[in-house]
C-alpha cells in the first residue's frame, strides 16, 4: 500500500466568502478529481491557526507538530540547504542596510539597502562571514544569509525589520536581555564595510552605501526527530525552502521533479508528498494536474492505499486565522464515498464535514 498527499497551493478561496462559486476549483475542468470526490470523503479542515506561510503551516500541522506558539519557517528554510542545525539552535535572518545621517555623525535612520547585485551580495556576506563567525554564532548561506545561534534564546533578544522608508535607528536595534552581542556585530560590520571595495565602487557609481549587517527575525529549530519513524520511507517534491527543510528534517527523500518522484515512489517508498504551486495560470495547471498526475497517484494508491488532496490559498491570501479549507480523502478500502460528484469549496462546505485537527486526516490516511 502506498499513500499520496497533494498540497494544491493557490487554488482555494475562503469558503465563507460570497465568491465560493467563482473559484479555480469551480472553473477548471477536472473530471478525474471530481470522480475521486464521488468515492471519497470531502469536507473542510482547519489546517493551522497561525499567520505563517500556508504550505509550510499546513504540512507542519499535518505531521502533527502544531504548537500553541507559532513555529517559524526560518529554521527549516536554512535546513533545506544546511543540515548542520539541530533542535534548540536559533536561525536569524540577516539583511544589508543603509544608514541615514543627520548633521551629526550618528545615524538617525536605518533602511534596507537597495540595488545590490548578486555578486555584491555574495562578496559582502562571504567577507562578513569570515570576519564575524565564531563557535556560537555562525553565518550560513541559503537563499539569503542567516546567522545560526547555537542553543540560542528567542525570548532573550528581539529583532526589527527596518521599513523601506526608514526606521529610527535606536528603535530598530536588537533589544532584550541578551541583545548586546548582536548590537556589537552590527557595529563591527559597519566598521568592516566602511572601506570595503564594494562600497568604494558603489560610491563612485553614485549608489547608496552598504552601511551594516542587520538582523530582522529569528526562529528556533524544533525537535521533530520522531517524525522519521513514520516518514523515512516518503519522498517529496517542493520548490518552497521551508517545506523542503521540514520534509528533510522528517527524514524524507527530496526529488526535483514530480515525474522522478513518482517513478521512485512506485518502486521503493511508501508515500509521496507533492507541494505544487498553482498561483500562476491556476486553472490550466489544475487541469494539467488532473490529466497527468492524478492517474499516477491513483495507480500508486492501488486498492489498499490512499490519496489526500488539500486545497490551499496562495501566500498572498495568508490571514491571521486560517479559514477552514477543502480536503479530499480517498481510501477505497475504508472510506465510503459521499457521491458529491465534485471537489469544490461549495461541495466541501455543503458536506457538513469539519475536521478541526489536520493531523487526524493524515493519521487516517496512513491507517491500514
Amino acid at each position: 500500500m502506498k499513500y499520496a498527499v497533494l498540497l494544491c497551493r493557490g487554488i482555494s478561496k475562503n469558503v465563507f466568502s460570497d465568491n465560493k462559486n467563482d473559484t479555480p476549483l469551480c472553473s477548471a475542468s477536472i473530471p478525474l478529481i471530481d470522480s475521486l470526490a464521488a468515492v471519497s470523503e470531502t469536507g473542510l479542515v482547519r489546517l493551522n491557526r497561525h499567520n505563517i506561510p500556508e504550505a509550510f503551516a499546513s504540512l507542519y500541522s499535518l505531521l502533527g507538530f502544531e504548537d500553541e506558539r507559532a513555529v517559524s519557517p526560518l529554521p527549516f528554510e536554512v535546513y533545506s540547504s544546511f543540515s548542520g542545525i539541530v533542535p534548540g539552535d536559533v536561525c536569524i535572518r540577516c539583511e544589508l542596510v543603509s544608514f541615514v545621517y543627520s548633521d551629526e555623525s550618528d545615524p538617525v535612520l536605518v533602511k534596507p539597502c537597495t540595488y545590490i547585485t548578486s555578486k555584491e551580495y555574495a562578496e559582502i556576506f562571504s567577507f562578513l562571514s569570515e570576519e564575524l563567525s565564531g563557535s556560537v554564532l555562525r553565518f550560513v548561506h541559503t537563499e539569503k544569509c542567516c546567522l545560526v545561534w547555537k542553543n540560542g534564546d528567542t525570548e532573550g533578544c528581539h529583532f526589527t525589520r527596518p521599513h523601506s522608508s526608514g526606521t529610527a535607528y535606536d528603535k530598530a536595534l536588537p533589544h532584550g536581555d541578551i541583545s548586546a552581542p548582536f548590537i556589537k556585530l552590527i557595529e563591527k560590520s559597519h566598521e568592516l564595510l566602511s572601506d570595503h571595495p564594494v562600497n568604494t565602487l558603489r560610491r563612485s557609481d553614485g549608489r547608496e552605501e552598504i552601511s551594516a549587517l542587520w538582523f530582522t527575525e529569528a526562529g528556533e529549530m524544533p525537535d521533530i526527530h520522531m517524525a522519521a519513524d513514520v516518514f523515512s520511507k516518503f519522498s517529496f517534491v517542493s520548490m518552497d525552502p521551508a517545506v523542503s527543510g521540514l520534509c528533510l528534517a522528517a527524514g524524507m527523500k527530496r526529488f526535483s521533479s514530480v515525474e522522478e518522484a513518482l517513478d521512485y515512489s512506485e518502486r521503493t517508498v511508501e508515500g509521496i508528498i507533492l507541494d505544487l504551486d498553482f498561483s500562476d495560470n491556476t486553472v490550466s495547471l489544475l487541469e494539467d494536474t488532473d490529466r497527468n498526475i492524478i492517474p499516477e497517484l491513483k495507480k500508486l494508491a492501488g486498492s489498499d492505499g490512499g490519496i489526500l488532496i488539500l486545497s490551499l490559498p496562495s501566500a498572498a491570501e495568508t490571514v491571521s486565522v486560517c479559514p477552514p479549507l477543502p480536503y479530499l480523502l480517498y481510501k477505497p478500502d475504508v472510506i465510503p464515498g459521499q457521491n458529491t460528484g465534485s471537489f469544490t469549496e461549495r461541495a466541501a462546505f455543503d458536506s457538513g464535514v469539519f475536521v478541526p485537527d489536520a493531523h487526524k486526516l493524515l493519521k487516517r490516511l496512513l491507517q491500514s
